[in-house]
Order: structure tokens, then sequence, then C-alpha cells
């Protein structure tokens, strides 16, 4: 639980906008460790805005690894 609360003091360090955030860490039985909502969440609500130099970092790093 420990990294859990580390990454998101990360993300909100890194512009990450978490307006609502109905989540908790979870270990899955098939998938390893994950994120779960605690509770029900309506469609269309934005649960977490991801930076765009984030999104263009993680598409480089990306495209040097399969290159």
């Amino acid at each position: 639980m420990e990294d859990f609360h580390y990454l998101i003091k990360w993300m909100r360090s890194k512009g990450f906008k978490l307006d609502k955030f109905p989540i908790t860490a979870y270990e899955f039985d098939d998938t390893g460790r994950g994120i779960m909502a605690t509770e029900d969440i309506d469609a269309g609500s934005r649960v977490l805005e991801v930076p765009e130099n984030i999104i263009l970092l993680w598409v480089l790093l990306f495209l040097i690894a399969i290159s």
C-alpha cells in the first residue's frame, strides 16, 4: 500500500489531475497488481487526466523499445 501512496504523490507532482479518485491498489489473482475502483463511477466522469508530456514520453519510450 505504501507504493500506491507514493505513486499518487508522484502523479500529482507531475501534473496528473485526480478530480475524483475512488480507487485503491489491489492484487488481482489473474493479472497481479493493479488499481480497482472502490465505488461506482458514472459514465463520462473524468477520474484521471494524464499530462500530454507524460503521454509523449511513453510513446517515445515505446518507439525506442521497438526499434
